[in-house]
């Protein structure tokens, strides 16, 4: 089980203007996120996107979190 400690951040979950998902982004915000400090990544639900998601595209933002997040100390 992960312990969650420190600093949480509700990712915002980009989009390009047309309304499909931005993937190229969450390495920026990966990065933004590690450089101050923030620990944890809380992807795809807490600001509410993930309700106008399609199960598919839930799936790619977390993989792309997960692929962006692997060999650095942030947590998603």
């Amino acid at each position: 089980m992960m312990k969650i400690q420190g600093l949480v951040a509700a990712a915002h979950t980009p989009f390009h203007a047309d309304g499909s998902l931005n993937l190229a982004v969450v390495e920026k915000q990966a990065a933004h996120y590690l450089a101050h400090g923030v620990g944890v990544a809380f992807v795809g639900g807490s600001t509410g996107e993930s309700h106008s998601l399609a199960r598919d595209e839930r799936i790619a933002l977390a993989a792309r979190w997960a692929e962006v997040a692997k060999g650095t100390p942030l947590q998603v």
